[in-house]
C-alpha cells in the first residue's frame, strides 16, 4: 500500500525488548472526508529512514496493515492494527503537472 501526506510527527528511536528498537511518524493526508491523520511505525534498521526528513515534509510512504489479536484480563479478545512503514522517499511537487492539485489541501496548509 501507498500513501503521500505532510509529515506532522516524528518520534524518538525507542528500545522495546532486547535488540527490537521501533519509531513512529505521523502525516497528515488528504482523504475522501477531508484531511486525515495516519500514525506510522518503523522497526529495526529502517528507523532512521526518518533521520534525512523535518516536519511540513512532503513523503511518499510505502507500508502494510499487521492486524493483531490481543485477549485481556478479562478473556474477551480485542483485535488492533498497526501501520507498519517499509519505505519512505520525498515528494517533489511540480505544480504545473498537476501533482500539486491533487495535494492542494496538504500544500496549503504547511502556511
Amino acid at each position: 500500500m501507498e500513501m503521500i501526506g505532510k509529515l506532522i510527527d516524528i518520534g524518538p528511536v525507542r528500545h522495546l525488548t532486547g535488540s527490537l528498537i521501533n519509531r513512529n511518524f505521523g502525516i497528515e493526508y488528504l482523504g475522501e472526508a477531508g484531511p486525515q491523520r495516519a500514525y506510522f511505525q518503523l522497526y529495526q534498521y529502517r528507523c532512521n529512514l526518518l533521520d534525512r526528513f523535518r516536519l511540513g515534509d512532503l513523503v511518499h510512504v510505502r507500508y502494510f496493515i499487521r492486524g493483531n489479536r490481543w485477549t485481556g484480563e478479562e478473556g474477551v479478545p480485542k483485535y488492533y492494527n498497526n501501520l507498519v512503514a517499509l519505505d519512505l522517499e520525498e515528494v517533489l511537487l511540480d505544480l504545473n503537472r498537476g501533482l500539486g492539485r491533487s495535494l492542494n489541501i496538504i500544500v496549503t496548509s504547511q502556511q
